[in-house]
């Protein structure tokens, strides 16, 4: 798992579900009625600025965040002063960035990842 920062013009929902989606189809993974299934590869959005959303679908910032060391780490890593924009509370104080002892780096397999992720924002 891991996080990457991006800069794009596409609105959340079409970066979510075109994009993002596009990418993970490339990478081979299939999508079945169980959406815990096994997968080659996940690709979410887990925040968008400052945005707070909360619709079908889409919400921002991922609540995920607050549970899942494998979220909070990289991205507690990638930025570590983030506030969070719904709750106002530093990204550092919630409990799933302590809790990382089963996480090493995969740089080589980060790297294409990354590349292929950029390279697809900028083509959108």
């Amino acid at each position: 798992n891991g996080v990457l920062k991006v800069q794009t013009t596409l609105e959340p929902r079409n970066l979510k579900y075109e994009c993002l989606r596009n990418i993970e189809h490339q990478l081979g993974r299939k999508r079945t009625v169980n959406k815990y299934a096994d997968r080659t590869i996940d690709l979410d959005l887990i925040l968008y600025g400052n945005l707070v959303i909360d619709e079908p679908g889409l919400r921002l910032p991922d609540p995920n965040i607050r549970i899942y060391p494998f979220i909070a780490v990289p991205l507690l890593e990638l930025s570590p002063k983030l506030i969070l924009p719904d709750t106002k509370t530093p990204l550092e104080k919630e409990p799933a960035v302590h809790n990382y002892e089963n996480m090493f780096m995969e740089n080589e397999f980060t790297q294409k990842l990354k590349d292929m992720i950029l390279s697809a924002v900028m083509n959108y």
